[in-house]
């Protein structure tokens, strides 16, 4: 269940620093159920939300977002950072590619997302402006559909 596994997500994360970053849960698809292994989509979850918190500035915000449409469910990860290079937009899920200081991940977070959502026949998808913050975008179809 898309929400409630969002829920257990989000009693684990939360910023790593000083910094204030306002975490936004817009859950709306309390229904929607995935065809998934459940821990391999919580930690992908974890992996981005994660992500969109460090890259927010002080007293920031980052939205979480379900809805359903159609036969699909989506969970969309906004944050307010700076985004991401065009550069690095074709790196990032590449394994051990990161644009944090070192020491300050692995750069396999992204690409694990990656791959539970291919294995859930879902995708990640990602658009970002420079300076303006990023989205990333899982589209999964429902359990029922697939």
């Amino acid at each position: 269940e898309l929400d409630s596994t969002l829920r257990d997500v989000a009693e684990i994360v939360g910023a790593s620093d000083a910094r204030e970053v306002e975490v936004h849960w817009e859950l709306a698809s309390p229904v929607a159920a995935l065809f998934c292994d459940p821990h391999d989509i919580r930690q992908a979850f974890r992996n981005v939300i994660q992500n969109a918190i460090d890259a927010s500035f002080n007293g920031g915000n980052v939205w979480v977002v379900t809805r359903c449409e159609q036969a699909v469910a989506v969970v969309e990860i906004r944050d307010e950072g700076p985004g991401i290079d065009p550069d690095d937009l074709g790196r990032i899920f590449t394994p051990f590619f990161s644009t944090k200081a070192v020491g300050s991940g692995m750069g396999i977070g992204l690409t694990i997302a990656q791959k539970a959502a291919e294995n859930a026949k879902g995708k990640l998808q990602v658009t970002s402006t420079k300076g303006a913050g990023t989205i990333f975008k899982f589209v999964f179809p429902l359990a029922a559909e697939t």
